[in-house]
């Protein structure tokens, strides 16, 4: 049986006061301070021949142009392959931008050059001490999620829809040594980090900050999570205040609990060599949306798209990937798949909805699959093809966000789902 290594380490990734927050289109001021500090939580898994980097961080988003800068750099400055490098993000509305270029603020291109920095160096820690580990895999429920997209006589609304699909699967895969002490523990759950809302304007990893912290209490190892899937997921208390702390945290110590129990239950699973697949997926984009009262809505004052996009570029800038076809424009998302043996990690470089985790969930080979959207870059939400005749703002307003002349086309989904588990049963 491949014997496997693995190493972790943690770097400090919060940013300084003034950065701007991602995560809500009309707040364009920058964060006032600190709540709780950012991460990026890397874990290396080796099997003698193969590297895979999963690299964790506390951030909306990082553009897939920065994911490519840190895939160089830690190539370079280690024996992992650019393809086995994989960035994870949380996704916490409470993060800092996730890139910069030429013509953004000095402050915010130095907070960038840290954080590739940071990246690399928190690789290169974690390869200084492989160790060999066994893999457990345990799941519980945790119920704070719940489907938003409410219907109503208006049409879709971000609300709460309690038959909408929902995942409450909390997985975990822990890392233990010889000596039974775990080293690491890996956490899958499917919920906006969305606790706080737009008024806040304090640093802050949400709930997964408090998630986090409960776990390793109890096991005193680093816990590294992996967002799900929840395009149309949010938690079910969003008091949306600024003073909103006390439902992060009892939010997070609740996916904590199951995440706990999950490990306490835990049953192993069979190593194998580390396989790593990475692919960008070209999609066809809808035809253009033209500004409109839902999206001016949700910025007031702003009158036209090229007014937002001048101001949001002030705050941060954003780079979006379209080529021309004879048939439409296309824009890509990174798909990406590792596999150890009996557990595998799928990664999408989007924001996609619940049924698209659990489709790819039921449909793996592995006695366990985590799925993590938000990962090695983020290119607008994908929603599942029966959406898009309700519409709504996942799939009608969001892609202008994002800087997409408009939304991805129906089969889209399909197309990432379905080159997702390719790249799962060949790797």
């Amino acid at each position: 049986m491949t014997q496997l290594l693995a190493g972790v380490s943690r770097k400090t990734i919060t940013p300084p006061v003034g950065i701007h927050l991602m995560g809500y289109g009309n707040r364009l001021q920058g964060n006032i301070g600190v709540h709780d500090d950012l991460y990026v939580s890397t874990v290396i898994l080796y099997d003698g021949e193969t590297y895979a980097a999963l690299l964790t961080a506390d951030h909306t988003f990082i553009h897939a142009l920065l994911v490519e800068r840190i895939k160089t750099k830690i190539a370079a400055s280690t024996q992992i392959q650019a393809k086995g490098v994989f960035v994870c993000c949380s996704h916490t509305h409470a993060g800092p931008i996730g890139y910069a270029d030429d013509d953004s603020a000095q402050e915010a291109r130095a907070y960038i050059d840290d954080l590739v920095r940071l990246c690399v160096e928190g690789a290169v820690e974690a390869l200084r001490d492989m160790q060999p580990v066994t893999m457990f895999a345990g799941t519980d429920q945790s119920q704070i999620n719940i489907n938003r997209r409410e219907q109503t006589n208006e049409g879709v609304i971000i609300g709460e829809n309690p038959e909408g699909p929902v995942d409450h699967d909390v997985q975990t895969l822990q890392l233990r040594l010889v000596s039974g002490r775990s080293l690491a523990t890996l956490v899958n759950y499917s919920c906006h980090p969305v606790v706080m809302g737009p008024l806040n304007r304090q640093v802050s990893a949400d709930w997964v900050g408090a998630m986090r912290s409960g776990v390793e209490e109890s096991s005193e190892d680093l816990c590294l999570f992996f967002q799900g899937t929840p395009g149309d997921i949010n938690p079910r208390k969003m008091r949306w205040t600024e003073d909103s702390w006390d439902e992060v945290d009892q939010q997070g110590r609740d996916v904590a609990a199951a995440a706990i129990r999950a490990c306490q239950q835990a049953t192993a699973l069979t190593s194998g060599a580390v396989r790593v697949q990475q692919e960008d997926v070209w999609l066809r984009l809808l035809p253009a949306r033209a500004f409109d009262e839902v999206f001016q809505a949700l910025v007031p004052g702003i009158e036209s798209l090229e007014e937002y996009h001048r101001k949001r570029q002030e705050a941060f800038p954003w780079h979006v990937d379209l080529e021309n076809r004879g048939d439409g424009t296309y824009s890509p998302i990174a798909v990406g798949a590792v596999g150890v043996g009996e557990w595998s990690l799928a990664t999408l470089g989007a924001e996609p909805f619940c049924e698209t985790g659990l489709a790819i969930k039921a449909d793996s080979r592995a006695a366990m699959t985590f799925v993590s959207g938000y990962s090695n870059g983020c290119n607008s939400y994908l929603p599942v093809a029966s959406a898009y005749e309700s519409g709504g703002y996942e799939v009608e307003t969001a892609p202008l966000f994002y800087k997409l002349p408009a939304g991805f086309a129906p089969e889209s989904e399909q197309n990432v789902r379905d080159t997702a588990l390719q790249l799962l049963r060949s790797s």
